[in-house]
């Protein structure tokens, strides 16, 4: 048995079936975001704009296919969903507080001083939210999928 069968291996989290599931969410809520908050006030040209574009569109709808595809979907449970937000909670919270500290906010609906911490708050649960349904959504999708495929 190698270290990578290890259960004491760190990469299990990552390389699990479940984390596919959880870094499709991520990726697909960053297309999301990008193309209804910031796509308007984000206006790139010439190599910029390819790029901007394969990240944010081409990319999470190219993980998704991938994900449907080569994800086995026999370990995801739905309680999972509270263990994945771990992530996006950790990147906010550094977010904030990187902000607080240099002044500077990456993302408009995060921007404590300009917008208010009520209406941070309130932005960062419809994230969260989105990001829980999502979740959800692909686990329904995976164990519907199972069904037509056998893994």
């Amino acid at each position: 048995m190698s270290y990578l069968d290890s259960k004491k291996n760190p990469l299990n989290l990552i390389l699990s079936n479940g984390a596919m599931t959880a870094l499709t969410t991520f990726i697909l809520i960053v297309g999301l975001v990008y193309q209804v908050s910031l796509r308007q006030i984000w206006n790139p040209t010439g190599l910029q704009f390819v790029v901007d574009e394969l990240l944010h569109t081409v990319i999470p709808i190219y993980m998704l296919i991938y994900w449907f595809i080569y994800s086995k979907t026999t370990e995801l449970k739905t309680k999972s969903v509270l263990n994945w937000l771990l992530y996006p909670l950790i990147y906010v919270v550094f977010i904030v507080s990187r902000g607080y500290i240099s002044n500077y906010y990456p993302y408009p609906f995060l921007n404590v001083p300009e917008i208010g911490l009520e209406r941070s708050l309130f932005n960062i649960g419809i994230i969260l939210g989105a990001s829980i349904l999502m979740m959800i959504l692909l686990i329904i999708t995976g164990k519907f999928r199972k069904n037509l495929i056998k893994e």
